[in-house]
């Protein structure tokens, strides 16, 4: 599962990593920080689709934030934007084209990753990366430049300066989820070594001072060409892992180089012990990022989005014969997405809907003038959407893109990310409370459909004032068609001290077995009296 947290942004003062459950419902009065939070995520979606010259694309076809200076909280001054982000577990890409086939890429556990963003002119840059990994654990903080070079990166609070001497380190610029090069002076040439994108690498730029170091131990007992391969050998290894270093490493090669491993391993307390684990953590920083830069990409470019105002429908429609892979955030291409579908997925679609609102669609094509219409389907009797009822055009594009986010995880080949998150504004604008009950239906049957928060599916979003879908929600808990443990409700809340309510409190709060909402304040939908 993904966890999400973010501080500066708007009224958001500091929201802690908060754990996507499959249903997650954000609520909260108005202005309270709620849509800034679930908007982030196609705010993070566009800046990495779209080429920037700056990590975040503020202003861009899916979301509207302005500018840096507007997103950030007023109370920041000069504090940064931060994004973070916690990872149940990533697997290491590997840092060779040929991967040693005895040996499993190591996976991590527990990975925190927090991006930084400041003012660079009238841009902007990443000023901290800090990433912490709790198995094995490893704590790093890196501070970048304007020049996105790494000023200095703190190892498990301690600064690294002897172990990064000989190489620079830098990120990339204009992303969000940047990649880490290592540059090594050669001569009078440069090398530069990017993780993600050497097929080979013979020699990693860390061979060296870990060769080095070995040497110190081994007092001349081995050739350079021994310690060269040992030391690659351990950096291939990843993240220092005493028990995986002994296993793979420990009980073959010479004895003076058994010898190190027991000590460098084993003894907590040695010279030896501390320098390893600071060099192998250290070596392992590029591929670090870069194993995190995937995992999040994935999960990030597979988030959807329908905002909270949605297109007015039209009688008649212009078509062309166009493939639409989704649907826009306004729904105003929801027809052009019913267009391009194939009669027996209108037909899918028709009948889901159908099991739901009790009302099936039909695409009335009319080839001569270019035109189509969409008709709603009752007792076999069809009627054009604009003769049915505001609301029902509004909820159409909500249930198109459920429908299809769901296939499309169905459709796509492996690997396709384990988490694709749906998020939604408001999806019962302009719906009778009866509908915004069956709306709740519609998205416990597709967590329960992928088997709940253990299986790959859509994890939903949604920012609702809805206090039908909550009562809802709980009463589909007690009949247990889902479990409790998929569901959560955020609740969004001005402070109390805070005189001019510009500063949100975050809170979970979750439902029990019986589908009652457990820490939930008193009056929360109730009016204020001033």
């Amino acid at each position: 599962m993904l966890s999400f947290g973010v501080s500066n942004l708007r009224r958001l003062k500091f929201v802690p990593p908060i754990r996507l459950k499959p249903i997650t419902i954000l609520v909260g009065r108005n202005s309270s920080g709620k849509s800034s939070f679930l908007r982030a995520f196609p705010l993070l979606r566009q800046s990495i689709m779209t080429r920037t010259s700056s990590p975040i694309l503020w202003y861009g076809e899916l979301i509207d934030f302005g500018s840096f200076d507007i997103s950030r909280s007023d109370h920041a001054f000069d504090e940064p934007i931060t994004f973070s982000f916690v990872l149940d577990t990533i697997t290491s890409t590997p840092r060779r084209f040929y991967w040693h086939p005895a040996r499993d890429l190591p996976i991590y556990s527990g990975v925190h990753f927090g991006v930084s963003i400041v003012a660079a002119g009238e841009r902007t840059r990443i000023s901290r990366i800090h990433l912490r990994v709790d198995n094995p654990q490893v704590e790093y903080d890196i501070l970048i430049g304007e020049d996105f070079k790494v000023q200095q990166l703190l190892l498990n609070g301690r600064v690294t300066t002897e172990v990064i001497s000989d190489v620079s380190l830098q990120i990339t610029p204009g992303t969000v989820l940047p990649e880490m090069s290592v540059v090594v002076q050669s001569g009078e040439a440069e090398k530069v070594a990017r993780p993600e994108f050497e097929f080979y690498q013979s020699k990693d730029p860390f061979v060296q001072p870990l060769k080095k170091f070995i040497k110190g131990y081994t007092k001349g007992k081995l050739s350079d060409r021994a310690l060269e391969s040992l030391s690659d050998d351990l950096i291939e290894l990843g993240l220092p892992d005493n028990q995986r270093i002994l296993g793979s490493l420990g009980r073959s090669g010479p004895k003076p180089w058994q010898s190190f491993i027991r000590d460098a391993c084993v003894n907590e307390r040695s010279t030896a012990y501390a320098g390893l684990h600071q060099l192998l953590s250290v070596a392992s920083l590029p591929n670090l990022l870069a194993s995190i830069r995937l995992e999040l990409r994935s999960v990030i470019t597979s988030t959807l989005y329908i905002g909270p105002a949605r297109a007015r429908s039209e009688r008649y429609y212009r078509y062309q014969d166009l493939a639409v892979s989704e649907i826009d955030p306004d729904g105003k291409n929801f027809p052009m997405f019913l267009n391009s579908l194939q009669p027996y997925q209108i037909h899918q679609l028709s009948r889901w809907i159908e099991g739901l609102f009790g009302y099936g669609l039909d695409i009335d094509r009319q080839s001569a003038g270019g035109h189509m219409s969409i008709n709603l389907v009752v007792r076999g009797i069809k009627s054009n959407i604009v003769d049915t009822g505001y609301g029902v055009s509004q909820i159409l594009p909500v249930l198109g893109q459920i429908w299809w986010a769901r296939n499309k995880i169905v459709r796509e080949p492996n690997p396709r990310p384990r988490v694709s998150l749906l998020a939604i504004e408001q999806p019962e604008l302009h719906l009778h409370p009866a509908h915004q009950a069956l709306l709740a239906d519609a998205l416990v049957g597709e967590v329960a459909e992928k088997g709940g928060s253990n299986q790959p599916g859509i994890n939903f979003l949604i920012e609702t004032h809805s206090e039908t879908m909550l009562n809802r929600l709980g009463e589909l808990i007690s009949l247990g068609r889902i479990s409790s443990e998929d569901v959560q409700v955020v609740l969004f809340e001005a402070l109390e001290d805070d005189e001019d309510g510009r500063v949100t409190d975050v809170r979970i709060a979750n439902f029990n077995e019986s589908g009652e909402l457990l820490d939930w304040p008193y009056g929360f939908f109730q009016p204020v009296v001033f």
